[in-house]
């Protein structure tokens, strides 16, 4: 429970921050950094054997589920807005998500079955930051 309110903590302090640096620094500046933070944490998550391990763990994951959080969308919509598409983004966005979703989550109990669950780890980092942090419109 307290590696869970470490992790709802970084997020919720984290996102006000994290909103402005991908406004001002850029979207795809601030995805990076989270795709850093996820592997650090995995690789934390990875060889961690004590409390202050795994709440570094938790820290990262909930920074970097604040980097991610509306810079992807914002991205997408950017993105569509250049080429004047962006009354498309709802359904564009809802389709990019359950494809993304389906692609990470299928991998992922398949390999749960073969490979212990420390190493499983290393396989679930980017599903699992993406479950908490994706919002669908």
């Amino acid at each position: 429970m307290t590696l869970q309110a470490i992790f709802f903590l970084t997020t919720t302090v984290a996102q006000i921050p994290t909103g402005y640096f991908a406004d001002k620094v850029g979207r795809k500046t601030s995805i990076l950094l989270r795709n850093f933070l996820v592997l650090i944490a995995s690789f934390l998550y990875f060889i961690g054997n004590d409390f202050n391990a795994f709440a570094l763990v938790e820290f990262c994951w909930g920074l970097s589920v604040s980097f991610f959080s509306g810079a992807e969308e914002a991205l997408v919509y950017d993105s569509l807005k250049s080429v004047r598409m962006e009354k498309k983004y709802g359904k564009l966005y809802g389709e990019i998500a359950k494809i993304s979703l389906y692609l990470e989550g299928n991998p992922s109990s398949f390999y749960a079955t073969i490979i212990s669950p420390k190493s499983m780890a290393l396989f679930t980092a980017r599903k699992r930051s993406i479950a908490k942090g994706l919002k669908t419109k």
